[in-house]
């Protein structure tokens, strides 16, 4: 017997209190269905191996989210999001191998985090130390303690994890 799954909400289905699996509304731009520029999640992708690259391709199919920054230690990696990116948006994003510089950009929203296990809990508490709501794959935390500092770093910085 087979198991249906019901459906669950596109990824990243709450961020910054904006819902982006919502297309009504006065944040569609006329004709182009695309969210207005004042309504699009900016993010930034850190970790674009197989299930980042997955992750990306979700993301890149909302309307109102923009990948404008691009994170991975392996040049091909890198690339093959770029284009990803570039295919979907119709322009290139910025591509790093330090994901330093991805959080330093004051133009994110978010960030989705896909590196090694060993970096998701570290990699996003930094990033709501900078401002980001995250999206991160799992396991979020690779300890208890690890993952009560996510949770208070959350709460202390009113971002969404």
């Amino acid at each position: 017997m087979g198991h249906e799954r019901r459906p669950y909400p596109t990824p990243f289905s709450s961020c910054g209190g904006r819902r982006v699996d919502d297309r009504a509304g006065p944040r569609a731009e006329p004709g182009r269905g695309r969210a207005a520029p004042s309504a699009r999640v900016v993010m930034g992708a850190i970790g674009v191996g197989g299930r980042g690259t997955y992750d990306l391709e979700a993301f890149l199919r909302e309307p109102d989210v923009q990948v404008v920054a691009i994170c991975d230690v392996q040049r091909s990696r890198r690339e093959r999001a770029g284009e990803l990116v570039e295919r979907a948006h119709g322009a290139g994003c910025a591509a790093t191998r330090d994901f330093r510089e991805v959080l330093g950009r004051p133009d994110l929203d978010a960030v989705l985090l896909a590196p090694g296990d060993r970096w998701h809990g570290v990699m996003a508490i930094l990033a709501m130390r900078a401002g980001k709501d995250v999206f991160c794959e799992k396991p979020s935390t690779m300890s208890v303690e690890e993952g009560r500092q996510l949770v208070e770093t959350a709460a202390q910085y009113g971002r969404i994890f």
